[in-house]
């Protein structure tokens, strides 16, 4: 059966089970084949994330197939409804289903990037609730978001390649959020042969940099959006593993779940946890850390004996860090 006849019936409200598994299959095929030959040989950057692409593409998908707690069907159905273009064949069924799959994989990408980065999660609701009061507003684009004028509707023309962006100049990037902005649209009005629309992961990237380098002359104000605040984080992270520490001593060592060796060893483990979360998050297995401190530790024994209880304790670390970053809202 074709993807055309499939949308037609869910549209009308008689898709049943078989139609809807012809559309997660179609689904899931365009998200695995759209990913791989995006990321392939880039996939490496992402190995914090501690997931594969495979992983990662199921996790995109599946949420367009449960149904909604508003009553409105499954998330196709509400992507359908929401879709303004006439779907009147199928290669018209086949662009809607491109364009809502890599919409999701960029969203997947970017909420795995939050869980596994307190820090880039910052920066990303912040950006994002500048946005919504600004002149500025975000558009996909084959799966990538990008951040455009308000007057602009859709994107053509030669967009910024990712290794020219990554190599603008940091004093862009060392600036209140509205000063970034105009300042990367004013490189586009010089720069004419690229589009001027900014991909939003590559600017959260260079805007952590300049938040966690604490650039002078980031300071508070009442006026824009200012993303360094008065945040230390080398202090957030001392405290919050303070704190992580105390747990560990009361809950594992104090109790006999854990002797002093192995106390030693997690505790080690998690500071260089921290220092890679500071400088942009997880890139190892808890099972490396952990082997790094117990150098005789095999994979076998770490899973038995510590995968449970350093997960957990990673995912309370991550939650405090959060925490204390809430107290930096921004105005």
């Amino acid at each position: 059966m074709k993807v055309f006849e499939q949308i037609e019936k869910l549209k009308k409200g008689n898709c049943g089970q078989q139609e809807l598994n012809i559309l997660l299959d179609q689904a899931l095929q365009t998200a695995l084949i759209f990913a791989r030959k995006k990321y392939e040989g880039k996939w490496d950057k992402f190995t914090h994330l501690q997931v594969s692409i495979e992983d990662l593409c199921v996790d995109a998908v599946t949420p367009l197939f449960i149904e909604s707690n508003e009553g409105e069907g499954i998330g196709l159905k509400k992507s359908l409804a929401e879709w303004e273009t006439p779907i009147l064949k199928e290669s018209h069924a086949h662009f809607f289903l491109f364009k809502v799959v890599t919409h999701r994989i960029e969203q997947e990408i970017t909420k795995k990037l939050k869980e596994a980065d307190p820090f880039f999660g910052k920066i990303i609701a912040s950006v994002n609730y500048y946005l919504e009061e600004s002149s500025y507003k975000k558009l996909t684009y084959f799966g990538e978001v990008y951040i455009v004028k308000n007057e602009i509707n859709a994107i053509t023309g030669n967009l910024i390649p990712t290794d020219v962006f990554e190599s603008l100049p940091d004093s862009l990037f060392f600036d209140r959020f509205d000063t970034v902005l105009n300042s990367l649209f004013d490189f586009f009005n010089k720069e004419a042969k690229y589009f001027p629309a900014i991909p939003m992961n590559l600017l959260f990237k260079r805007l952590k940099k300049a938040f966690l380098n604490s650039v002078p002359g980031w300071t508070g104000s009442s006026e824009g959006l200012d993303l360094a605040t008065e945040l230390d984080t080398d202090q957030l992270l001392e405290r919050s593993l303070k704190d992580l520490f105390a747990k560990i001593d009361s809950k594992y060592f104090s109790k006999g779940k854990i002797n002093l060796s192995e106390t030693e060893a997690i505790k080690k483990a998690f500071n260089a946890i921290a220092l890679d979360i500071k400088n942009g998050g997880i890139n190892s297995e808890l099972y490396d850390y952990m082997n790094d401190q117990m150098i005789d530790l095999s994979k076998e024994d770490f899973y038995k004996k510590y995968h449970s209880t350093m997960d957990y304790l990673l995912r309370l670390f991550k939650k405090d860090i959060l925490n204390k970053l809430e107290k930096y809202k921004l105005e």
